[in-house]
């Protein structure tokens, strides 16, 4: 992995990062992280923060964290089912959302190839977290005596979709798709 890759990486486990920290943890100089942080801002990679207040002498650090982008293939995705349902309206007036709702969820879980896979609830999930990671969403989920508790703590849809009601029935939708599967 190269150095811009291990740093946006970095980014993407630590939320943000300054220079420093980022040379402590990839064992690199803070010249070399200079020099691809500066790449990596060109690109609209990362963007640099405001420092906090300063706790002592000197000039705060500053730190970078990750552009919030939908990944590619979610916009596509997305795009694709709003078309179909722009050109073919269902019949019930007030259940548009929820339909569309429905098919988004549906579309969101057929990229991922574990999903109709005959195998135990807990490898499903694991591997449910792995393939929607690359798609947008982050994942986490923990063993209870009512099932698998499933959270979602990130979710690239509000980026694409400007109706907050829409991306919450959505996300509903897939959380009701997968614990149907997983149950």
């Amino acid at each position: 992995m190269n150095t811009s890759n291990q740093i946006l990486d970095y980014l993407t486990h630590h939320r943000s990062a300054t220079v420093m920290e980022l040379s402590r943890a990839l064992d690199l100089t803070k010249a070399d992280i200079h020099y691809h942080m500066r790449k990596l801002l060109s690109e609209e990679a990362v963007k640099a923060c405001e420092p906090d207040l300063p706790r002592g002498a000197g000039r705060p650090a500053r730190s970078f964290q990750l552009v919030e982008n939908a990944p590619l293939k979610l916009n596509r995705l997305v795009v694709s089912v709003l078309l179909t349902h722009a050109i073919q309206p269902y019949l019930l007036p007030g259940e548009n959302k929820k339909n569309l709702a429905d098919k988004v969820a549906i579309e969101i879980l057929s990229c991922c190839p574990s999903f109709k896979n005959k195998c135990s609830p807990a490898v499903k999930l694991n591997y449910l977290v792995d393939e929607l990671g690359p798609l947008g969403f982050a994942i986490r989920w923990e063993a209870s005596k009512k099932g698998p508790q499933i959270y979602f703590t990130h979710e690239s849809l509000s980026l694409l979709i400007d109706d907050a009601d829409l991306v919450n029935e959505i996300m509903t939708s897939l959380l009701h798709e997968i614990l149907k599967e997983t149950a």
